[in-house]
């Protein structure tokens, strides 16, 4: 399984990602893939862009899903199937409490996956639950195969194996 991390997330990245989920500036949502627009666009083509859950009281709030507002600049094929069953904000929670994540995510209408390749997206991985549980959401509708882009991560060593 291929996975493509684009940024090292940092002081810069926090802050321009928090003036678009935090206060939602919708605009912001092409500058975290303009060097990247081109590849994404061309190389996921064919695929079927799952993009990672957000919580839905958030989401209304804002007017957007923050993942897919950035994944609408490469594609129109966007799955918003993966869902929070209740709300969750991992950023508030200690590492362990991240964990807590993977009994909060579920998918509906996963049928649409069966066969087709699927790209997992995601803005920030840190614990990797979320990744994990979305993988296993994903893998049980049996795509014809799975890639994953996240936009940034706290890290490049990830102790997790995908």
């Amino acid at each position: 399984m291929k996975l493509t991390i684009l940024y090292r997330y940092n002081a810069f990245f926090q802050t321009l990602l928090f003036r678009y989920k935090g206060q939602y500036d919708y605009e912001l949502r092409n500058a975290f893939i303009v060097s990247d627009q081109r590849f994404l666009s061309d190389y996921y083509r064919s695929h079927v862009i799952v993009v990672a859950p957000s919580d839905d009281i958030a989401n209304k709030k804002r007017g957007f899903i923050p993942t897919a507002g950035i994944v609408s600049s490469f594609s129109s094929n966007i799955f918003t199937g993966l869902y929070k069953k209740s709300p969750f904000k991992q950023a508030e929670q200690s590492f362990e409490g991240r964990q807590k994540i993977k009994d909060v995510i579920d998918i509906k209408n996963g049928e649409v996956l069966r066969k087709k390749k699927v790209l997992l997206f995601d803005d920030v991985i840190t614990s990797g639950s979320t990744l994990e549980k979305c993988l296993d959401l994903v893998c049980h509708y049996h795509p014809a195969s799975i890639e994953i882009v996240i936009l940034a991560t706290r890290s490049y060593h990830l102790e997790k194996n995908i």
